[in-house]
């Protein structure tokens, strides 16, 4: 069995379709035919080995209009397939793929493997007990990119609908998914050690424009500090629905020397040129940025939120701020403007830690996954 297929939501910009270009050009070059399936079809973001086939499914992105065509079409697509390896990226398919396992319309030949994109923690935060039920009685395998379930004791809100599928599926599955789940974290997206030492006075944020990512708390911790450290720019790479609301928020508190980019390519350069790189996210599950920034040898800041913690070694390979705290992150990034041997400190350290997340080092955890 030699084929690998990754599912996910489209081949637009963002950490999953990342990290799945990233490991379908591996594979590839390692002898395995790979298939890409998008739900809608999208040019890819991201450059693929031309021997990436590309499929698509051709329904709604994220939340389905109509649920019988999203499983016929699924059906469809998988039904004939035989002796393949099954990825899937978003948990919109869960249902879908609980429903054809269980009713043998998917054959025994095909391996579903779940790949949750976050740590181990992300079962208790963002599953009810019946997703995770199916996600137990469906997938062979899971994929996660690193172990935090027990450590993670934070109080999670529940919506009233996900309260009452608690109450009602209350058997506990987490601990058997736990049992056939890999950690497997996410590689690197280009070579260590590519920074330069002449840095300009740029702090670098990339990512999505969206309420998560915490771009406007960024951007009011910045208007703290541009007005004592005017020779400094913060730049914002990424396009997404609050690119708006983000402009009039820099435009109504007449803040300076940030400017918002829209994604880029080749956003490498961006992490060569900058000095500091700052995460403000409200939640991540393994975010990619850090592990751009750090092997471009960037220090970092970032919010205490459950992936940044399993990134950063706080005060070694970069700074953990409590989690949405404006004036803490503030002082910090004026902190590391205002040392440049606390800068090139953190720095170094994390571009020897980034080395940990080359793709070659990391490869051999999927020999447990595909059975090698």
């Amino acid at each position: 069995m030699r084929k690998i297929v990754f599912f996910n939501s489209s081949n637009e910009a963002g950490g999953p379709a990342r990290v799945i270009s990233l490991w379908a050009n591996y594979f590839i070059k390692n002898g395995y035919e790979i298939e890409i399936v998008s739900n809608l079809k999208t040019v890819p973001f991201f450059i693929l080995d031309d021997k990436v086939r590309l499929s698509f499914l051709n329904i709604e992105k994220f939340k389905q209009k109509n649920k019988f065509k999203t499983l016929w079409k699924l059906f469809r697509f998988i039904n004939p397939r035989r002796n393949q390896y099954f990825i899937f990226n978003k948990a919109i398919y869960i249902p879908y793929l609980f429903f054809l396992k269980n009713l043998g319309l998917i054959d025994d030949s095909v391996i579903l493997i779940y790949f949750i994109h976050g740590g181990s923690s992300d079962l208790k935060i963002y599953y009810n007990k019946f997703k995770t039920y199916m996600i137990n009685n469906t997938f062979q395998k899971v994929i996660a990119s690193h172990d935090d379930y027990e450590n993670y004791n934070l109080p999670i809100k529940k919506t009233l609908k996900r309260k009452i599928l608690d109450y009602i599926f209350f058997v506990d599955s987490d601990h058997n998914i736990l049992k056939k789940t890999t950690y497997i974290p996410n590689p690197i997206s280009f070579p260590t050690n590519i920074f330069d030492t002449q840095k300009a006075k740029i702090i670098l944020s990339v990512g999505r424009l969206d309420y998560i990512k915490g771009f406007d708390i960024l951007i009011k911790a910045w208007g703290m500090i541009f007005k004592k450290h005017t020779d400094w720019k913060m730049q914002i790479v990424g396009s997404g629905e609050e690119k708006d609301r983000l402009e009039n928020l820099i435009l109504e508190n007449g803040i300076k020397n940030v400017e918002l980019i829209s994604q880029q390519n080749r956003i490498e350069d961006f992490y060569k040129k900058s000095s500091i790189y700052v995460m403000a996210s409200r939640e991540e599950g393994f975010p990619m940025v850090l592990l751009e920034a750090m092997s471009s040898g960037l220090p970092i800041i970032s919010f205490a939120n459950e992936g940044a913690k399993a990134i950063i070694e706080n005060e070694n390979t970069g700074i953990l701020v409590k989690l949405l705290d404006i004036e803490e992150l503030s002082f910090t990034i004026t902190k590391l403007i205002e040392d440049k041997h606390l800068r090139e400190r953190i720095a170094n350290n994390a571009s020897l830690e980034a080395k940990k997340y080359d793709i070659n080092y990391i490869s051999p955890k999927w020999n447990e996954v595909l059975n090698i």
